[in-house]
C-alpha cells in the first residue's frame, strides 16, 4: 500500500488514548488506512490493522522495532497523544523526495554521548511523536542502529538522544517538519505561524502512569493555536 499512518501502543492507557487518536486521524483523513501494533486487541473500524507484538517492552524498543514493519510505502507515525485537526497528505509528497520527516524537538538539549563518533553541539535534537518516512531497507538499517543506541544509553528512557545521535551519521535524507505538523503545547515552549494542523499532547486523563501526569482540553488548546 502507498500510504498510511502507524501507531505504536502497548499497554491499556496508551491503548486508550490511541483510540482517542485514532478518531482524530479518521475525521481529518477518512481515507488514509491505519495501523497499530499492540499488545492486545483493538476494536475500532478506524483502524485497518492491528498486529500483535508478541513480547512487548512497554516503552520505545516497540515503537523502534515496529516502524520497519509499516505495511505502507509511505508512513507517517504517531505518538497516541496526537490530535490530527487537518489533511496532511502534503507529507506523502515530501517523501518522494525525502527518507525521513521529523520536526525540531523546542528543547533540543538531551545530548549524550554514545558509541558512535561525537556528533557537534549544534546538530539538533528532533521530537520522535510524528516521523514521516519511506519503509525502505535504508530505514531499516537506521531502526537497528538507533535501537542499539537506545540500549547503550541505559541511563535514560528517552529515545530522542539516541535519535540524534543515529541521524547525524545516517544515510537517510531528512528534511524538517515545521512545527505546525507536531505542535508540542501545554509545558513545552515553541510557536508556530500558521493553522496547526497536528496537535502534541495527552489526550486522556493518564494520572496513573509514571510520567504522564499531565493532561489538557484538546478543544481549548486548539481554539487558542487556531
Amino acid at each position: 500500500m502507498d500510504a498510511g499512518i502507524v501507531y505504536v501502543a502497548t499497554g491499556e492507557t496508551y491503548r486508550e488514548e490511541c483510540l482517542a487518536s485514532v478518531q482524530s486521524v479518521n475525521q481529518a483523513m477518512p481515507e488514509i488506512p491505519v495501523t497499530v501494533f499492540t499488545d492486545a486487541p483493538l476494536e475500532s473500524e478506524c483502524i485497518e490493522r492491528c498486529e500483535i507484538i508478541s513480547d512487548p517492552e512497554y516503552g520505545s524498543p516497540d515503537v523502534i522495532r515496529s516502524l520497519p514493519d509499516s505495511p505502507y510505502d509511505k508512513t507517517i507515525y504517531f505518538d497516541t497523544d496526537i490530535y490530527l485537526d487537518d489533511d496532511i497528505s502534503e507529507i506523502y509528497e515530501m517523501l518522494s523526495e525525502f527518507d525521513l520527516g521529523v520536526a525540531i524537538d523546542p528543547l533540543h538539549i538531551d545530548h549524550r554521548e554514545g558509541p558512535l563518533p561525537h556528533v557537534p553541539p549544534n546538530f539538533p535534537e528532533f521530537n520522535c511523536g510524528v516521523i514521516a518516512y519511506r519503509t525502505t531497507d535504508r530505514m531499516e538499517r537506521f531502526c537497528e542502529t538507533w535501537l542499539r543506541l537506545y540500549e547503550y544509553q541505559t541511563d535514560t528512557s528517552a529515545d530522542q538522544p539516541s535519535f540524534r545521535d543515529t541521524l547525524y551519521h545516517s544515510e537517510l535524507r531528512v528534511v524538517p517538519l515545521p512545527p505546525e505538523y507536531n505542535c508540542l503545547y501545554g509545558v513545552y515552549p515553541g510557536y508556530v505561524r500558521g493553522p496547526v494542523k497536528v496537535f502534541h499532547g495527552r489526550l486522556i486523563d493518564t494520572d496513573d502512569v509514571e510520567r504522564l501526569e499531565y493532561d489538557y482540553d484538546t478543544a481549548e488548546i486548539r481554539a487558542q493555536l487556531k
